[in-house]
C-alpha cells in the first residue's frame, strides 16, 4: 500500500524539493527609474506642503491673524526654506 522500494530515494527527493519550494517567499518590487522615483517623491512633498499651507492659512483666517502669519509663526517663506533644507 505504498510506493515500491526502488522508488524510495526519488520519492524522498521529491518531498524534500516540495518542502523547499513551499517555503519560498517572493518580495515583488516595482521597477522604477531613480529619476522618476525622485520626481514622484518631490510631487508628494509639494502636495503635502500645499495641504499644510492651506490648513495653516485657513486656521489663520479663522483666528483673524495678520495675513502671511500663522498660529505657530510659520510663513510660506519659512515652509519653503524648510523644504529646501530637506533636499
Amino acid at each position: 500500500a505504498g510506493p515500491a522500494d526502488y522508488n524510495y530515494d526519488e520519492s524522498l527527493s521529491t518531498l524534500r524539493y516540495a518542502s523547499r519550494a513551499k517555503n519560498i517567499k517572493n518580495k515583488p518590487v516595482v521597477n522604477e527609474d531613480p529619476k522618476d522615483a525622485k520626481l514622484r517623491e518631490h510631487q508628494e512633498e509639494i502636495a503635502r506642503l500645499k495641504s499644510l499651507l492651506s490648513k495653516m492659512s485657513s486656521d489663520a483666517c479663522a483666528t483673524n491673524h495678520v495675513p502671511g502669519n500663522t498660529a505657530n509663526g510659520l510663513t510660506e517663506e519659512t515652509l519653503t526654506e524648510g523644504s529646501r533644507l530637506k533636499m
